[in-house]
């Protein structure tokens, strides 16, 4: 029973684990196409436009932490 439970955490973890990188890399992806778009328009310019570019994918993949604490949550708990 032990020895299932472990193989069930473990199955769990990894999917975990690659939803977590997948939902990071999307989101950064859609932050960096999201700065791309501002910057195109024209909403920004000058050094405004270089804190854009570099802050967007990063703000957006903040939105993934929430699968990261709960793995390391999980991992904590093993």
């Amino acid at each position: 029973m032990s020895e299932e439970r472990g193989l069930i955490y473990r199955l769990l973890s990894s999917t975990l684990l690659v939803t977590s990188i997948g939902v990071t890399l999307v989101l950064s992806i859609i932050g960096y196409r999201l700065a791309i778009w501002i910057l195109q328009h024209g909403h920004v310019t000058g050094h405004v436009s270089m804190a854009v570019l570099a802050a967007g994918p990063s703000i957006l993949a903040l939105l993934s932490l929430p699968f990261w604490l709960t793995l390391q949550r999980m991992n904590r708990q093993e």
